[in-house]
């Protein structure tokens, strides 16, 4: 009962390193020293580009998908216990959330202005959504007369090639968000801009296309994006984020702007 990404990631964690490291050890000779063996070797030197060792957070997924399997073989009999358990996986370090100050947001988008991802980041900015509810966003889902914004999908490509659209993983995830003043000027002009493309590609817009798309109408990988974003960050010559941080960014500057914090919660 997972999703077809999770399932991926699960895949490739099997193929690209559980089963190379120990995949010649049989499920009764399996002992804890294997595990903590195969834990130190993989925060040393795990990195499928051979360029050091994998994290300890990514150490401890390992640990669940091993300890998971484990579980089932000792529920179908074929071991007695789990020897995972008895192995204490790395701890995870506290992340230190990283955000943009106003003046280092005013940078990021004067350098985002120049390419055709500004609306697309000044919206992330404005609305704290991740990568991919942005990217699923459909015009019958933006509502520039009352100002809304109405999150009721996600996207996401796999590694395969496929581009998957899904409902977001909870309840709490669809949710509308309101849409400041400046905000909703941009989206005005930038509609007006989108329907001209569809006219020239001989097609009219309708309100189930998705609101961000490539020139020749068809959806935008979500890896072109995070491309897009470390090329603004290092020309805006800013500290190296990640995309997520702009959700983050979001949250602290409307705190700081004096929103109560239920709000803010609300809009993530």
């Amino acid at each position: 009962n997972t999703t077809d990404r999770t399932q991926e990631s699960y895949t490739s964690i099997v193929e690209r390193h559980l089963i190379p490291s120990l995949g010649k050890v049989t499920l009764t000779d399996l002992q804890p020293m294997h595990i903590q063996s195969y834990y130190a070797e993989k925060l040393n030197r795990g990195r499928a580009d051979g360029k050091g060792g994998l994290s300890a957070r990514s150490i401890v997924y390992h640990h669940r998908i091993l300890s998971n399997s484990l579980d089932y073989a000792v529920k179908m009999g074929v071991v007695v216990r789990n020897v995972v358990k008895l192995v204490q996986p790395p701890r995870v370090a506290k992340v230190t959330m990283n955000t943009l100050s106003p003046e280092e947001v005013t940078r990021f988008l004067d350098v985002a202005r120049e390419t055709d991802y500004y609306v697309y980041f000044a919206t992330l900015l404005y609305t704290g959504l991740r990568r991919g509810e942005l990217l699923a966003l459909r015009w019958r889902n933006l509502d520039l007369e009352s100002a809304t914004l109405t999150v009721v999908e996600t996207a996401y490509k796999l590694g395969n090639g496929n581009y998957v659209i899904k409902e977001p993983k909870t309840p709490q995830s669809r949710r509308s968000v309101t849409l400041p003043p400046s905000l909703v000027e941009l989206f005005k002009v930038y509609r007006a801009d989108q329907e001209l493309l569809r006219i020239q590609l001989g097609v009219s817009l309708n309100a189930d296309d998705f609101v961000f798309i490539r020139p020749d109408g068809s959806p935008v990988n979500p890896n072109a994006v995070t491309l897009a974003f470390r090329r603004i960050i290092n020309k805006a010559m800013l500290r190296s984020i990640r995309i997520h941080d702009l959700r983050h960014t979001h949250a602290t500057l409307m705190l700081k702007a004096g929103v109560h914090p239920k709000v803010v919660s609300e809009r993530l």
